[in-house]
């Protein structure tokens, strides 16, 4: 008599560790840094300061637009005043609301360009180069740092084109690294497409953030 048992299949694929995301921050306003900016390897959270340009004219930009939105408000007022004792005509009511609105703009800008001399961390991470020092001149689009998010940190491998109808997401993985150690994830990306030469599909694991210094390679099964 033969009992009736259930196997479950190993699918073994070889790959590496990677970041749940890594983006180069950038200027978005050119000018010279005035302070020290953070170092590489420190872990920021998201808000904190990464670089910071000197201010220079953006401050008294920021005053001046903030003096015409407020002469503009008040003919603006003072019209719609004339305009209900039928003194002021419509065309010219209208066209000091588009000058309100048109300083109302240019506060917003100056406001976002003065907003814009600190450079901040886009997310919880760590900083993984440093392209600028103290007194350097940035030009919009310079890179200030890059920072790596590794919360969660990701195994990322190829399973062959036989083998990956024996995946799904959310099934559990474990991993073997080189040192030995063994961790767990849990599938969260299959790749619905084969990679051109190799045949194989794009698998993606999400490990425990307690493994989220591992640098190197990985076996998994």
């Amino acid at each position: 008599r033969i009992d009736q048992q259930i196997y479950g299949k190993k699918v073994r694929v070889r790959g590496r560790t990677q970041a749940f995301r890594h983006v180069e921050v950038r200027a978005e306003q050119s000018g010279r840094i005035i302070s020290e900016p953070v170092k590489r390897g420190a872990r920021v959270s998201q808000g904190d300061l990464l670089c910071e340009i000197a201010v220079d004219d953006r401050d008294s930009n920021l005053l001046e637009a903030r003096s015409r939105q407020e002469q503009a408000e008040f003919e603006y007022e003072a019209s719609l005043d004339l305009q209900e004792r039928g003194l002021q005509s419509d065309v010219i009511v209208a066209q000091l609301k588009a000058a309100l609105e048109s300083a109302k703009a240019a506060v917003a800008r100056a406001e976002l360009a003065l907003a814009r001399t600190k450079i901040v961390a886009p997310f919880d991470g760590v900083v993984e180069t440093r392209s600028v020092e103290l007194g350097d001149l940035l030009n919009a689009g310079t890179v200030c740092a890059s920072i790596l998010d590794d919360s969660p940190m990701l195994l990322v491998g190829l399973v062959p084109e036989q083998d990956i109808g024996s995946l799904s997401v959310g099934a559990q993985v474990e991993a073997e690294l080189l040192t030995g150690q063994r961790v767990a994830g849990e599938v969260t990306y299959l790749a619905r497409a084969a990679d051109n030469i190799s045949r194989s599909y794009r698998i993606e694991v999400e490990v425990d953030s307690s493994f989220q210094d591992i640098r190197q390679g990985i076996t998994a099964e």
